[in-house]
């Protein structure tokens, strides 16, 4: 059975996932390469253990520290067709928000953008809609997500666990509990991504910000 750690970089849920093998989902806000070093070391695990890492969707807290972290484990980045370019070009994309508060923290990040840089990174793997993961030890598969981005993706684990990013949020600062997210592209898409991650046999969401809850509250 897969082991799912929780690691924060930059303010951002990144995950472990060690089975047989051991990918790394989402890397944080750019320079958190020492940090990742220090809580791969602090689980005793070796940075080069790590051979796939992920990106959730094209939004630079999610990807910003890929570049450094690749270097580290020598890992192959995957990353959606439809968000590949915003990773390949370090883009900064701002999505819409859904809420009041959405809208306001999406005009503050926008406010402050030229004050962060996001390094680009060349993705090894571009996804279509479904990726198996087996190939890397881990018992699970990539599923295309669209509705926060257009490129959005989650990791289902066979177990159950749902790493989904942006696609689901819970708890302060972004809202209060567990449920949509204030940024995105589409609520309808959202929802209906909800559904396909519910499908795909979701029992325990893992959000990029805020605590895991069970699926059954999507």
């Amino acid at each position: 059975m897969a082991l799912v750690h929780t690691i924060k970089l930059g303010g951002v849920n990144c995950f472990l996932v060690r089975d047989g093998g051991m990918v790394l989902v989402d890397t944080g806000t750019p320079g958190q390469h020492n940090n990742f070093s220090r809580q791969m070391k602090k689980l005793k695990y070796d940075p080069q253990d790590v051979q796939l890492i992920i990106i959730t969707h094209g939004h630079g807290d999610h990807f910003g520290s890929a570049l450094k972290i690749k270097e580290l484990t020598g890992a192959r980045v995957v990353v959606h067709r439809d968000d590949a370019d915003k990773v390949k070009q370090g883009k900064k994309v701002f999505p819409p928000g859904l809420t009041s508060w959405g809208r306001f923290l999406a005009f503050a990040m926008w406010s402050l953008s030229s004050l962060v840089h996001y390094p680009a990174v060349d993705p090894d793997i571009i996804l279509e809609d479904e990726f198996p993961l087996a190939e890397f030890g881990i018992n699970g598969r990539v599923i295309h997500t669209p509705g926060h981005t257009v490129g959005s993706v989650s990791v289902i684990l066979d177990g159950g666990e749902a790493m989904v990013g942006d696609l689901a949020m819970n708890g302060f600062p972004m809202r209060r509990g567990a449920g949509l997210p204030i940024f995105g592209d589409s609520e309808v898409e959202i929802r209906q991504s909800w559904r396909r991650v519910c499908d795909a046999g979701a029992r325990v969401i893992y959000p990029g910000h805020g605590a895991p809850f069970p699926a059954s509250q999507l």
